[in-house]
C-alpha cells in the first residue's frame, strides 16, 4: 500500500490522460435499454393520433433542472414528432423560464407555432384547487396564457374545455405534485397520467390509465 502512495503524481495524471484519450478514440458504447415504465410512456405517446392534446406540467425549479429538464425536452421531441398538440403549465413559480425555454427550443426544431401547435399557460398558485379548477373549466383556471393571450381564442385549445379532454398528462415533479395530480386530477377527471421525478424522490415515469 505504501508503495502506491509513493507513486509520482505525474505518473497518475499521465495514466488518466491516456485512459481518457483511448476512450475517446475507441468510443466505448454501452447499450442503454429502456425500462418498462419508460417504455410505457413512450408507447402511450405512440398510440395517440395526430392532433391529440397532451399536457405537460413543469413542476420543478432551477434546483432540479439538471434532472428534469432533459426529460421535458425528450418528451416534447416525442410529442412534436407525432404532431400532438402540447399544453404546458406549472405549479412552481420558478419554472416558467425553464418551461418556456424548453417548449420554444423544441417547437422551433419542428416548425411548430405558439398558439397553434402548442401553448404555455404559465404559473398559477393553488395546487389542488388549481387542478380542480382546470378539471371543471380550463379557461376559468387560465383565462390568459403566459404571453397574455386570451386562451379562448387560441386555435391549439379548440376542442378542449377541461382536463377531461386531455388524452395524456405528464408531470415532471421535484416535489409532491404527482400525488396531487393523482388525488385531485386523475381520480376525479379520468385522464391518463404519466410522471417523472428526481432521483431523490425516485423516478417513476409510469402511466396510470384512466378508470
Amino acid at each position: 500500500m505504501e508503495r502506491f502512495l509513493r507513486i509520482d503524481r505525474r505518473i497518475i495524471f499521465a495514466i488518466i490522460t491516456v485512459a481518457v484519450i483511448v476512450s475517446l478514440i475507441l468510443r466505448f458504447e454501452l447499450p442503454i435499454p429502456a425500462s418498462d415504465p419508460v417504455q410505457g410512456v413512450y408507447g402511450k405517446i405512440e398510440s395517440l393520433p395526430a392532433g391529440s392534446h397532451v399536457m405537460i406540467a413543469f413542476d420543478y425549479d432551477p434546483a432540479s433542472k439538471e434532472e428534469l429538464q432533459p426529460m421535458a425536452i425528450s418528451f416534447l421531441h416525442h410529442c412534436f414528432s407525432r404532431d400532438l398538440k402540447v399544453i404546458g403549465m406549472t405549479h412552481y413559480p420558478g419554472a416558467p423560464g425553464l418551461a418556456e425555454q424548453a417548449m420554444t427550443m423544441v417547437a422551433n426544431q419542428y416548425g411548430k407555432k405558439q398558439g397553434e401547435d402548442y401553448v404555455f399557460l404559465g404559473y398559477k398558485p393553488g395546487s389542488a384547487s388549481l387542478i380542480i379548477n382546470m378539471g371543471e373549466n380550463l379557461y376559468s383556471a387560465f383565462p390568459k396564457d403566459f404571453y397574455g393571450n386570451d386562451t379562448m381564442t387560441l386555435p391549439v385549445l379548440q376542442g378542449i374545455d377541461s382536463l377531461r379532454e386531455i388524452k395524456f398528462l405528464f408531470d415532471l415533479a421535484a416535489g409532491t405534485t404527482i400525488e396531487t395530480w393523482i388525488a385531485f386530477g386523475k381520480e376525479k377527471y379520468k385522464f391518463e397520467l404519466g410522471a417523472g421525478c428526481t432521483a431523490v424522490i425516485r423516478l417513476i415515469n409510469v402511466v396510470l390509465p384512466a378508470p
